[in-house]
């Protein structure tokens, strides 16, 4: 509102000023309080955050490593031509059951733009896991099995296929690359170092 500009209805049912921000009297306000006093601080990102999110995002690298070689057999052994013992069915099921726990916590973790590229890959890899995880179980313990069955079984035993990325070494990769993340974080406050 200007000064020059005529009071309205809705102006005097308000109160006048009543929007204080824009009233051309609280911004010469805030403007002398500038000169006297200099320039309001403005909080600035917690320097600790980036040393917090790689060290979250590394540690369920780790875990993730933990769980997906084991996994990995479990599915195996899903694609056995013989009669799949229920314990691997179980097993199985404790692994789905990791792996999700994993992705919650990833998916759940507010990481920065400088580490949300990690973070997908690690999503991406665990998702791929886990899905195929759910497809062996259901292939091994399948109540109506057809002609399809023994070629996907031998599918799933040759994993992971060849000429295909190990999803094993993806997450060494990540890991690695989190570590040296870690290794470049000096000291709490300052950034990584270019490079």
């Amino acid at each position: 509102m200007s000064l020059h500009q005529p009071l309205t209805l809705s102006d005097a049912a308000t109160g006048y000023g009543a929007t204080t921000s824009a009233h051309p009297r609280s911004v010469l306000a805030r403007r002398w309080n500038r000169l006297r006093h200099g320039p309001e601080a403005e909080p600035g990102p917690d320097p600790d955050t980036g040393t917090r999110q790689v060290l979250s995002l590394l540690e369920i690298a780790e875990q993730a490593l933990a769980v997906v070689p084991e996994s990995t057999r479990m599915v195996t052994s899903c694609g056995t031509a013989a009669m799949v013992p229920v314990t691997v069915g179980r097993r199985c099921g404790e692994q789905l059951n990791a792996v999700q726990q994993l992705r919650s916590r990833l998916e759940d973790l507010d990481v920065s733009a400088e580490y949300a590229t990690v973070a997908d890959r690690l999503v991406r890899l665990l998702t791929q896991h886990q899905w195929l995880v759910h497809r062996a179980i259901g292939l091994a313990f399948t109540a109506r099995p057809e002609d399809r069955t023994d070629a996907y079984r031998a599918r799933v035993r040759g994993w992971p296929p060849a000429g295909e990325g190990d999803p094993a070494a993806e997450l060494v990769a990540i890991r690695d690359e989190l570590r040296r993340w870690c290794a470049d974080i000096r000291l709490p406050g300052r950034r990584r170092r270019a490079g």
